[in-house]
């Protein structure tokens, strides 16, 4: 079960990579729409937008934004350390925020590798163990349901990604 998880995500990584070459520093901070969530200046360092609980209905979020989601979900997901390191859990604000595109796209391949690095060590036995009284309501579900979470969060965020930059070259070149 691990080998394909791991190969799925291959797929799904490679797929996103190539989706993502070329991204450029416009675009990365490219707002779609008014009062969009971004990825922002703040003193010498740079911060998404957030607000817990989510707006309803939630805003537009540039591509900036959901490339710092993901890496933080590969990397720094709460219940990460529940699932692969019977730790405990740690919600934290994204670690990184890059200011810039070519940053961006280091994170998210330094991401992917983090990613792949807990596919490869997690035992094919704890795939199949709950997660525990650590990870509060998911308590009785099994790691490998965090796995699949942490794959659809990447696969539709990276979906909505593709779009933003289709949309963005509709918007900049539209015969093309």
């Amino acid at each position: 079960m691990r080998e394909l998880f791991a190969g799925w995500f291959d797929y799904y990584a490679e797929r996103a990579s190539d989706r993502l070459d070329g991204l450029t520093d416009e675009e990365y901070l490219w707002e779609p729409a008014p009062n969009s969530w971004s990825v922002r200046a703040q003193g010498d360092t740079y911060v998404i937008d957030w607000a817990w609980p989510d707006p309803d209905p939630a805003p537009i979020t540039t591509i900036g934004w959901r490339l710092v989601h993901i890496c933080s979900v590969l990397r720094e997901h709460g219940l990460r350390p529940v699932a692969f390191e019977n730790g405990k859990a740690n919600h934290v604000e994204p670690s990184e925020v890059p200011a810039t595109a070519a940053d961006a796209m280091a994170l998210f391949a330094r991401a992917i590798a983090s990613w792949k690095h807990d596919l490869d060590s997690v035992s094919e036995d704890r795939l199949l163990e709950t997660l525990g009284p650590e990870a509060d309501a998911f308590a009785d579900e099994p790691v490998v349901a965090f796995v699949e979470h942490i794959h659809d969060e990447f696969i539709h965020h990276t979906a909505e990604i593709s779009l933003l930059r289709d949309l963005y070259r509709a918007r900049t070149h539209p015969h093309g």
